[in-house]
């Protein structure tokens, strides 16, 4: 389970910081709401998974 999302949680991490590396490429991507609604939910995503992650890794019980 802890290899699942820490799989999870990297690849929306990676998404994210595309998302910041392509707004330095094409700053009128913030125009964009389909980019935007992409990057906050990627966002969201990598943070509950850390937050999942530190649960499981503490041996707390199962979140889910």
């Amino acid at each position: 389970m802890r290899a699942y999302i820490a799989t999870t949680g990297l690849l929306f991490v990676a998404l994210v910081a595309a998302h910041v590396l392509r707004l330095f490429a094409e700053p009128d991507q913030v125009r964009n709401p389909w980019f935007v609604l992409t990057t906050l939910i990627s966002l969201a995503m990598t943070i509950w998974a850390v937050r999942l992650f530190r649960t499981v890794a503490a041996g707390k019980n199962s979140p889910v």
